[in-house]
């Protein structure tokens, strides 16, 4: 399973999250839901590195889509 964290505005908004709300295009939008969810479940699918740690998810629905996101990873301590 990989955790999905959107990035939050200093203003402690979501830009991802309004943006995908405002999106008219309800296919793209259930597309995009559906993608990050499957990411959720460690399927990355069509996918490729950009660059400086930046990922980008294609989104092959109406006129296309991208999202990009980096990853990080945490290795828990012990006591």
């Amino acid at each position: 399973m990989v955790e999905i964290r959107h990035y939050l505005a200093a203003s402690g908004s979501d830009p991802y999250q309004e943006w995908l709300d405002r999106l008219k295009d309800l296919r793209g939008r259930i597309a995009m839901q559906r993608r990050v969810d499957r990411v959720a479940g460690g399927n990355f699918g069509d996918h490729q590195f950009c660059q400086d740690g930046v990922w980008e998810l294609r989104i092959d629905v109406g006129p296309g889509y991208r999202v990009y996101y980096a990853q990080a990873v945490y290795v828990p301590c012990r006591p």
